[in-house]
């Protein structure tokens, strides 16, 4: 076997995020008139669920802050779930899932909280999985 291939080799990743550049307006994502209507809809219901998914760097994260900011209100209880937080969100409760918190028990947490809105995020399968 060549020498080159025995080596075991390790990379990393750094994802570097500048939370003072986040967009936090819907009118700036660039989605079509329609889309955007029919998301802001489903985001100011007063229930139900809406649900981000794609792949890494598609925007996920950048559509749930500008939706967040969108529907933020001193008079709602805002609480998001997040591995990790991302962003910081002026008038919202962030939970950070570490070693001391699962996603399992941050949700039973925040709900004793009464929360009008609740943002998960990345929330991984392998996470849920028991």
């Amino acid at each position: 076997m060549n020498a080159e291939f025995e080596r075991k080799m390790e990379t990393i990743v750094i994802r570097v995020l500048d939370d003072r550049n986040v967009i936090t307006d819907l009118e700036k994502l660039g989605l079509q008139k329609k889309a955007k209507d029919d998301f802001m809809a489903a985001i100011t219901k007063p229930q139900g669920i809406v649900i981000l998914t794609g792949p890494t760097g598609s925007g996920k994260s950048t559509t749930l802050i500008a939706a967040l900011h969108a529907v933020l209100d001193p008079s709602l209880n805002v609480l998001t779930v997040e591995d990790p937080v991302e962003y910081l969100i002026k008038g919202a409760r962030q939970l950070k899932i570490g070693p001391k918190m699962n996603f399992d028990q941050a949700l039973r947490s925040i709900l004793r909280h009464d929360p009008d809105i609740v943002m998960l995020g990345k929330c991984g399968t392998e996470r849920l999985r028991k």
